[in-house]
């Protein structure tokens, strides 16, 4: 082997020595910052303050909102029983009337009033035919079957002349309560058919609430139950007892009315918009701070200490007051501290050291 050539082959090995060494040298440096965050990770101990698990009850705060509305035989829907006109009106929306006093006139439509001509020329008609039917029958000319047809047309024309007649008079409707105008939906000079109600009226002396609530909410509630009521915008708080809740979801609303009596001497008005705080009842379960419980991609968990170490849970929120959570858990044990302060740095199994433990809730 020439000289040139040797020279070569020894550079050549001492450049695949050193990389060789290169490259061993960065896997190993690799090798050992990879494992560096696994140890750091088991050598964690996180700091936190617990509070005892207790087991209790909690009421359930229920919020429903509604207004004053009369109750049940205290407003009253005027109307007449033939097509009518409206002559004059005498009250507006929200006054107070007094029982007695007159409210609205009405006269006959103009198609009333040319049905009362006509049945005057029918009335006629049927007392002339009656009067030529009574001198046949005296000449033997009629039976008696005849003569009793006539009588029968001619009575009845009288009777549709004489309500006719009583009609076409101008008629007074009066208030038959002492209240409140709710209501006048009609305009004078307006047409209107039978039975078209002409005005509304509510006694102010027979008054409830009428509150709206979620369904499963209403399904807690039962008749006697005792609610506060506030009025909107106001501070007074009235109690006031639950007298029936509606079975069927109101269709406006989409709500489930609660209707409230109230009390003889109180300070809501009629449509006035109140709120109400109803209590319902919930069953023995255990209670943790507000701060124990966290969410967690949509479910609600929180951590107890057991042995040091820091246990997962995933629990269901049941009923939440103030500053406590009923709870329900599969896995939960009443023995077991739950934490309260540092649970958001937690994970399942991480070593824990307890600073403090409070007494809450």
């Amino acid at each position: 082997m020439n000289r040139p050539r040797a020279i070569w082959l020894i550079l050549a090995g001492c450049v695949l020595t050193g990389a060789a060494l290169v490259a061993g040298f960065l896997w190993g440096r690799a090798r050992g910052k990879a494992a560096e965050p696994q140890e750091a990770a088991e050598g964690i101990v996180a700091s936190v303050r617990v509070a005892a698990l207790k087991s209790g009850r909690l009421e359930r705060e229920l919020a429903a909102f509604g207004s004053i509305v009369p109750a049940p035989g205290a407003s009253q829907s005027l109307s007449v029983a033939y097509e009518c006109q409206v002559a004059a009106i005498a009250v507006s929306e929200g006054q107070l009337v007094a029982a007695g006093m007159p409210l609205l006139t009405v006269i006959a439509s103009p198609d009333a009033r040319l049905a009362l001509e006509q049945a005057r020329i029918d009335a006629k008609s049927a007392e002339i035919q009656l009067t030529q039917m009574r001198t046949r029958h005296g000449l033997k000319l009629a039976d008696n079957a005849q003569l009793a047809q006539a009588e029968q047309a001619s009575a009845e024309t009288q009777s549709r002349l004489k309500s006719l007649e009583a009609r076409a008079v101008n008629q007074v409707l009066k208030a038959a309560l002492s209240g409140v105008v709710v209501k006048v939906p009609v305009q004078v000079g307006a047409v209107l058919a039978p039975g078209t109600s002409l005005m509304e009226l509510a006694d102010t002396h027979q008054l409830e609430a009428r509150l709206g609530v979620e369904a499963r909410d209403a399904a807690r509630l039962k008749p006697g139950n005792t609610l506060t009521l506030v009025p909107a915008g106001g501070e007074d708080r009235t109690s006031v007892r639950i007298r029936a809740v509606s079975p069927a979801v109101n269709p406006t609303s989409r709500l489930m009315d609660v209707y409230l009596t109230l009390p003889a001497r109180h300070p809501f008005a009629l449509g006035q918009y109140v709120s109400g705080s109803l209590l319902g009842g919930s069953r023995e379960a255990l209670l943790v701070p507000y701060a124990a419980v966290l969410p967690d991609e949509g479910h609600s968990v929180l951590y107890t200490v057991r042995k040091g170490r820091a246990v997962r849970h995933e629990v269901q929120v049941m009923v939440e007051s103030g500053e406590a959570l009923q709870v329900a858990g599969a896995d939960l044990d009443a023995s077991e501290p739950v934490v309260i302060q540092g649970n958001y740095e937690l994970q399942d199994g991480m070593a824990v050291r307890v600073e403090g433990v409070e007494s809450r809730p």
